[in-house]
């Protein structure tokens, strides 16, 4: 967990991001935890999540950002990537008198492409939240207190649930226990981890030749299961590795989120405007020619 000091904003650094965000100061007596939501939910919606800025550039001339640029990327409503947004919003929290912290994190099995924010003592003493604002979609903090998996949310594109993966020490201890005497040295939480166990089976009996079919009758995520699967065993394999050499890495944790595949599939055929029967798909085509006549 890295140190959060250098990420604090300034009084008018911190009243430039809530003005951008159309919000006031956190009052007094004001519920915390409703008002991080509120500021993870106007952050989505105001601050692009985007990497298009890197490409305003030759690739000779591209650099490390310093803090101070990745500022004015986030302040002017530019947006950024996560390794842009995180480190901001946390000196936002911390600003606002939250117990934030920056996290180093691991999206699609890739380890340490990705920064998120642990937000401590929120509500109770020693609790945790997982604040995600810069994901790609949009999500509620959520609060760590789960053992194995988390309850079921139903928020933005469908349903979903967190799970811890695999735990990696000298010898096996609980979660909750690690939480409670704070010796996590590496947190990684592998998002975008889709379970699709209904879907894949379907999928895989279709015939050879119409799954070299580029049609785009299936999202691109298929194609990527493997190797997210790939990537998955060769961090168990190192990490099993450095456990056995004793490195100073004691502990690993990874928190997956699945997607629950009926409810994704039902959201994106409602945002593609996929028709649900093929008769769906003869009265649209009888519409469109009629359009084309008219």
């Amino acid at each position: 967990m890295q140190s959060s000091t250098p990420f604090l904003l300034s009084e008018q650094e911190t009243q430039q991001f809530l003005n951008l965000l159309q919000l006031e100061k956190l009052k007094e007596g004001e519920c915390k935890l409703k008002y991080l939501e509120a500021l993870v939910q106007k952050t989505q919606e105001v601050i692009p999540f985007q990497n298009l800025f890197l490409l305003q550039h030759k690739f000779e001339q591209r650099n490390q950002l310093s803090f101070q640029e990745i500022k004015k990327l986030v302040l002017t409503g530019t947006g950024g990537y996560c390794l842009v947004i995180s480190p901001v919003f946390c000196g936002l929290l911390q600003s606002l008198g939250y117990q934030a912290s920056l996290i180093c994190g691991s999206c699609r099995g890739i380890p340490k492409n990705h920064a998120a924010i642990l937000v401590n003592n929120l509500l109770e003493n020693e609790d945790k939240y997982l604040v995600e604002v810069s994901i790609g979609f949009k999500n509620k903090p959520l609060k760590i207190d789960f053992d194995k998996k988390s309850e079921l949310y139903n928020y933005s594109f469908g349903q979903f649930y967190f799970e811890w993966e695999r735990l990696y020490r000298c010898k096996q201890i609980s979660f909750s226990q690690i939480f409670k005497d704070n010796k996590i040295s590496i947190f990684w939480c592998s998002l975008y981890k889709r379970q699709l166990a209904i879907n894949r089976k379907s999928f895989h009996k279709q015939t050879r030749n119409q799954r070299h079919n580029k049609q785009n009758l299936y999202p691109k995520f298929f194609k990527q299961r493997k190797s997210t699967a790939h990537v998955d065993m060769q961090c168990q394999k190192i990490t099993q590795k450095n456990q056995k050499v004793k490195t100073t890495h004691c502990f690993s944790a990874f928190l997956e989120m699945f997607l629950v595949s009926k409810s994704l599939f039902t959201c994106l055929r409602a945002l593609a405007n996929w028709p649900k029967k093929k008769e769906d798909l003869h009265d649209r085509s009888k519409k469109s020619t009629q359009f084309t006549k008219d």
